[in-house]
């Protein structure tokens, strides 16, 4: 039942400041009947039908279909309304021309997740459309489809069916049926025509409301009478209403007229009087809420996208070369390295775990990459035959301040040197007695300057040139080898140092030493490194440096648990480390200064295993909080969570984790307690390189090594500096090429998602007037797009590695022919698995991001405005 009161439209127009399409309406409608709203063009018949149907907003008062007020409904509320509540019939049938007649019936089904295939073909065969069930509306005349849409409406026994103009482009015969077919369902469902045809009207309406001009000027009903009827009664002859007499009862007229029988003649009228309203019932039907599988969107999805198969073929091509194109220069640009033929008169390797930051030969080798447990395994398994040493990031700093080499680039490498001396080491290898001895040894022995090689288990030896360059930056501090034995630096007891050994590196070099001599100040320092850079003895020195001099070693096989275990060190700088609350909020604190975690040593604070303290300062670095010496009392306890993610890249797996409950802020220091510090130096001391021996069976290890992140740091490496400054010359052109791609395939896909929306605009507007949410049509839109996403992921991750490969082997034959180089196995485009992975989640994330993008516009437009566009 249906109530409206004081209902009023009002259109805002170009031309006109308004234009009232309704004028304050009150209507009462029963449950079930056949009611016709007549009126001229522009009298509001099909405003009024588009506001029950929920279609359009009304301007004032209000409509209440079955004790729902519809005015009031929220958008899922008018889905649920004219999914279950109401059937469509439309002037221009509006049926989709990609679905069969048997299709466009179920279409109605699949909105409130029904099946009933025999209700389907008993309906198709009741509106006369047997033997054309899958037929396209195309292949069928205008009678037909209408009665398609008819089909449509009922099949979902709706409550309300809504036709606008049902008969308005048939025949008279076909019209006829049209109407016979509505008549029939009236018995069970309230049926509104809008129409023009006053006759139509007289013949089947229940009821005729007639509009002039937005407001009611005729209500009327049908009697229960035959007014259809020939009868003679009280010398009186009825003749019925629109009807030619018959022969018979023209003769039976005259022979009543002729023996005055017939007195009077009256004219049965149309059988109607004015309406009674006194009917509304005020009960409420709650509005049934239906959910659309997601194998039905799908199917939809499989309509849109075989509709534009032509245009969806071009696109997924077309990206599919464009993301090709975006993987070679990802893979080019992000290359791992180039791993080059190790041929060096050396006896010994080290490789570095880290990153190339580009082809400038810049390299990035910090603590956060790890030489896992299974990497060592891999390298033990691989049948390489000789000593294997690791390099751990225990740092010893000889200069006034910590340079952090292991963060910096193999350019910031003669920053360490700036007057020859080392500011600090390169990390701290971990091997045997008998590997000094081969490096540093005099007729088979060590000799000692100053120490002892195992006084303490977790310390560490160092060279008398990290001595030297400890005496030359601490002159206040230290005057002896001797003063440097034993807790280092005396200040801070970060390191404690064993013994110092002798290299005889002063006299190898002494000539570039003679050369520093007069050196006073770090401008004069850089400024002679600049004539230097290419001198081989300078760039033998500095290679001896990072191999040999500028390291510290320890000969303990215990040494990584040793130095938990007796903590040498009361504090730790907490390098790459990335905080999370307990929120999940992601926050990033790289200086030095305020990552310092210190363990309770007098258990202070009596912290547990899973508590931490943290000076409100760092507090306030990290979270971006403003707490100071006078509030910080006020902070309310909550969960951190520390973790080291490889290469300080949040994206990349997580190589250390530790959850700790904060406990308070304090005014002094960070602090956990002496139980789970041993955990946190875990955070920084790890291994990162590998020292091995240069023999016959090394190929065996770097076939092995080169599926993961290690390089050679060695600076004089001409042929890996010679293709790097080839390639340097290109890297801008590449980047800038790889981002104007980036751009342009995103605005294309965008433009594509759009276009998907608007080739199919008609189609969205049907399907949003028969009862689809907004968002399973945008989820069918979505999936239209994301199908082709995945035709384009396919394509792409087969295409490419074979691209990459390609590519790849033409640059490494090209380098090879124009520098004459003698490459053991150069990469200079990585085609890892793990960059492809990368490739293609961009791959991804691009067309998901494509396809929902365009579903703002969806949410924005009205049905009725999608439907009516179809005139235009």
């Amino acid at each position: 039942m249906i109530k409206i009161e004081n209902l009023t439209k009002i259109y805002n127009s170009r031309k006109r400041k308004k234009c009232k399409a309704l004028d304050n309406i009150n209507l009462v409608l029963p449950d079930n009947g056949l009611v016709f709203i007549l009126g001229k063009s522009g009298s509001g018949k099909s405003t009024l039908l588009n506001l029950i149907a929920g279609l359009d907003k009304i301007t004032s008062g209000k409509i209440t279909v079955n004790g729902n007020e519809v005015s009031k409904f929220k958008r899922k509320e008018y889905y649920n309304y004219r999914s279950s509540n109401i059937g469509f019939i439309f002037q221009h049938y509006y049926l989709l021309e990609d679905l069969t007649v048997y299709q466009n019936i179920k279409l109605a089904l699949d909105i409130i997740n029904q099946k009933n295939k025999k209700q389907i073909y008993e309906l198709i065969e009741k509106v006369g459309l047997k033997g054309k069930e899958h037929k396209l509306p195309t292949e069928l005349s205008g009678g037909e489809q209408q009665r398609v849409a008819i089909a449509r409406a009922l099949i979902k026994n709706p409550s309300l069916i809504l036709a606008d103009e049902p008969t308005g482009n048939l025949d008279k015969n076909t019209s006829e049926q049209v109407l016979k077919i509505l008549k029939e369902a009236s018995k069970k469902s309230l049926i509104i025509i809008v129409s023009h045809n006053k006759e139509e009207a007289d013949l089947y309406a229940d009821r005729i409301i007639e509009l002039h001009e937005g407001k009611i000027i005729e209500d009327k009903e049908r009697l229960n009478v035959n007014n259809k009827e020939f009868k003679i009664e009280n010398n009186t002859l009825f003749l019925p209403y629109s009807r030619d007499l018959s022969n018979v009862e023209t003769q039976k007229m005259l022979e009543g007229l002729q023996s005055n029988k017939i007195t009077n003649i009256l004219q049965q009228n149309n059988g109607f009087v004015d309406t009674n309203t006194n009917y509304f019932s005020d009960k409420k039907e709650e509005l049934v809420s239906h959910k659309v599988k997601r194998k039905t969107l799908h199917k939809y999805a499989k309509v849109f996208l075989k509709k534009r198969k032509k245009n969806n073929r071009y696109v997924i091509i077309m990206t599919t070369l464009l993301f090709i194109t975006i993987a070679v220069l990802t893979s080019f640009l992000s290359s791992s390295k180039t791993s080059l033929n190790i041929d060096k008169n050396d006896e010994t390797v080290l490789l570095h775990k880290g990153e190339l930051m580009g082809f400038d030969a810049s390299f990035y080798s910090t603590p956060i990459y790890e030489i896992t447990q299974e990497e060592q395994n891999k390298i033990n398994e691989s049948g390489y035959e000789g000593q294997l040493n690791y390099l751990y990031t225990d740092q010893l700093v000889a200069g006034t301040t910590t340079r952090k080499l292991l963060y910096n680039t193999i350019g910031d490498v003669s920053r360490n040197h700036t007057k020859l001396y080392a500011e600090e080491t390169y990390g701290l290898l971990n091997c045997d007695e008998q590997y000094l001895i081969n490096k540093f040894g005099i007729d088979g022995k060590l000799n000692l300057l100053a120490g002892e090689l195992e006084s303490t288990p977790y310390g560490i030896i160092i060279t008398d040139f990290m001595a030297d360059s400890i005496l030359y930056f601490k002159k206040n501090m230290y005057s002896s080898y001797e003063s440097i034995i034993g807790k280092y630096p005396k200040v801070q007891n970060i390191n404690y140092i064993n013994a110092i050994i002798d290299t005889d590196y002063e006299e190898k070099y002494k000539s570039l030493f003679n050369q520093y001599h007069d050196i006073k100040t770090d401008e004069e320092a850089l400024s002679l490194q600049k004539e230097l850079k290419d001198d081989s003895l300078y760039i033998s020195f500095i290679n001896d440096c990072m191999y040999k001099y500028a390291l510290s070693y320890n000969i303990n096989p215990n040494y990584k648990n040793d130095a938990k275990t007796y903590l040498k060190t009361s504090y730790v700088y907490l390098r790459g480390v990335t905080y999370y609350k307990d929120d999940g909020t992601m926050y990033s604190l790289k200086s030095s200064m305020y990552n310092t975690l210190r363990y309770d040593s007098n258990n202070s604070f009596k912290l547990k295993d899973n508590e931490i303290v943290i000076d409100y300062l760092t507090y306030n670095k990290i979270f971006d909080t403003g707490y100071n010496s006078i509030n910080y009392t006020e902070f309310k306890p909550h969960k951190i969570i520390l973790k080291v993610h490889e290469g300080e890249d949040p994206n990349k797996p997580v190589i250390r984790e530790l959850e700790f409950n904060i406990k308070k802020l304090t005014n002094s220091y960070t602090y956990v307690n002496k139980n789970i510090f041993g955990k946190v130096l875990e955070f920084v001391q790890i291994p990162f390189g590998v020292m091995f021996e240069n023999n016959e069976t090394t190929h065996l290890l770097m076939d092995q090594i080169d599926e993961t992140k290690y390089y050679d740091r060695d600076i004089d490496n001409e042929n890996e500096m010679a293709i790097n400054k080839m390639i340097s010359i290109l890297i801008v052109f590449f980047q800038i090429f790889q981002i104007a791609i980036y751009v342009f395939l995103f605005f294309y896909l965008v433009s594509y998602g759009i276009n998907n929306i608007k080739k199919n605009y008609y189609e969205v507007g049907i399907m949003s007037a028969l009862g689809f949410k907004t968002k399973d049509i945008g989820k069918i839109m979505v999936t239209n797009v994301l199908i082709s996403g995945v035709y384009i992921c396919i394509l792409s991750s087969i295409i490419s590695p074979l691209v990459i490969y390609l590519s790849d082997k033409l640059l490494v034959s090209s380098f090879a022919l124009v520098l004459d180089l003698h490459i053991y196995n150069l990469s200079i485009i990585d085609s890892s698995a793990l960059l492809l992975t990368k490739d293609l989640s961009i791959i991804v994330g691009t067309t998901i991001l494509s396809a929902l993008l365009p579903m703002f516009s969806l949410y924005r437009l009205k049905p009725i405005e999608i439907i009516n566009s179809k005139d235009k």
